[in-house]
């Protein structure tokens, strides 16, 4: 004979109730969750918990209600009792979700149990913080792609059209490399110099955004 299990009933989209009680599958007393807790009884006592989320077709509702679901699943998982998930449609991601984001739960060693049915499995659940990760990656691609190959190429052509129009004006006296052009008394000079250093500052702000969003993404922020 086992202790007490909890069977966890958790909705899918557009099945929400505000009552934990009814004939939806997942309220206490449906026919489902009667015959569910009959088949289960000979295990030891069987409690019946509905899970309710706002059933919104929405991610960020979907998230919302994995944060939730997280804490649910950690308190009972630390008070020791066999713990048996059962999620329809987007109920199912969220669950999904909420295992992933815990960094204590152990399925096997809290003895958890999962069932999803119909659920549209995501591969990756998309957030906000994700979504700068990857804007962040490919503008730093961008602006890292320009500054390593455009700019010296700009410096070539450049200086080869210097060199074939007047040799002895190709370099300015005043400027020691490409990185005191700013400093160059010569208007042209000077815009050019700034071009360079901008296309740098970019670049190396593009890479401190990840080194900043992928820490507070890995704490499930």
């Amino acid at each position: 004979m086992l202790g007490q299990t909890t069977v966890i009933a958790v909705h899918g989209t557009f099945d929400g109730d505000e009552t934990s009680e009814g004939e939806k599958w997942w309220q206490r007393g449906s026919a489902f969750s009667e015959d569910f807790v009959a088949e289960l009884g000979d295990d030891g006592e069987v409690v019946w918990q509905p899970f309710h989320w706002n059933a919104e077709n929405s991610q960020l509702d979907r998230q919302r209600a994995a944060r939730r679901f997280e804490r649910t699943l950690r308190k009972l998982a630390i008070s020791g009792e066999r713990i048996v998930v059962l999620a329809h449609s987007h109920g199912g991601n969220i669950v999904r979700d909420a295992i992933r984001r815990s960094r204590t739960l152990d399925r096997r060693k809290h003895d958890i149990s999962i069932v999803t049915v119909g659920t549209p499995v995501l591969k990756k659940t998309p957030t906000v913080m994700s979504a700068l990760n990857g804007l962040s990656a490919g503008l730093f691609f961008s602006f890292g792609l320009a500054a390593l190959v455009f700019v010296p190429l700009v410096d070539v052509f450049y200086f080869i059209a210097a060199m074939l129009t007047d040799p002895k004006d190709s370099f300015p006296d005043d400027v020691g490399g490409w990185w005191e052009f700013a400093l160059s008394e010569s208007r042209e000079y000077r815009t050019y110099g700034y071009f360079n250093w901008l296309m740098l500052l970019l670049a190396a702000l593009f890479a401190l955004i990840p080194l900043v969003t992928v820490p507070i993404r890995m704490f499930g922020i």
